[in-house]
């Protein structure tokens, strides 16, 4: 390429075609790092109301079978003999099971109590690994946004970052000095 810097040491003939260079920029909108209101409902954007509700109540009819079938026979688990006391230990222990992403603390003695364990166990596998395969996808995809920018000019104005090569900088500088703090150079 024909730079003002090569000029100084060869002369170059005359331009024979000419390439066209089409410019990419990856960048965030511009009020991405400001707090809103709205920014509280990211984390349940992965999954519909629907999926929410259903896992709710999933929660829920696991915590009413696990009173139903340990309560009477796992001593270990329901310490405090007390209905009401071992029903909301039941729903808790499944609440937390699928909150924590699988972290069990209950250990069913019955043959339906370790079905209905390992059934929710792997339900609870599937929802997270879904949820946070959802969430990588929607943080890779809002970081690899394009913004449209139809001139170099109008990036310069929306203070894009541009990478170039080295030795084309100064002949971009001195045709376009307000390039130069959003310039990165390559060798």
């Amino acid at each position: 390429w024909a730079t003002p810097a090569r000029r100084v040491f060869v002369s170059f003939t005359s331009e024979i075609d000419v390439d066209e260079f089409l410019l990419v920029v990856f960048g965030r909108d511009a009020g991405s790092n400001s707090f809103s209101w709205s920014s509280l409902k990211i984390p349940f954007e992965p999954f519909s109301p629907g999926l929410w509700g259903l896992i709710v109540l999933m929660c829920f009819y696991v915590g009413i079978a696990y009173f139903a079938i340990e309560f009477f026979w796992n001593e270990d688990q329901f310490s405090n003999r007390n209905l009401l006391n071992g029903f909301n230990h039941s729903l808790f222990i499944s609440l937390h099971a699928f909150l924590s992403g699988g972290d069990f603390h209950f250990v069913p003695r019955t043959s339906a109590g370790k079905f209905v364990f390992t059934t929710f166990a792997f339900a609870v596998l599937v929802l997270v690994a879904s949820y946070t395969a959802t969430v990588t996808t929607n943080f890779t995809l809002d970081s690899q946004r394009s913004i449209a920018i139809k001139s170099l000019e109008t990036g310069i104005e929306q203070g894009a970052r541009f990478c170039g090569l080295d030795a084309i900088k100064e002949a971009m500088f001195a045709r376009y000095p307000r390039l130069a703090p959003l310039w990165s150079s390559f060798p």
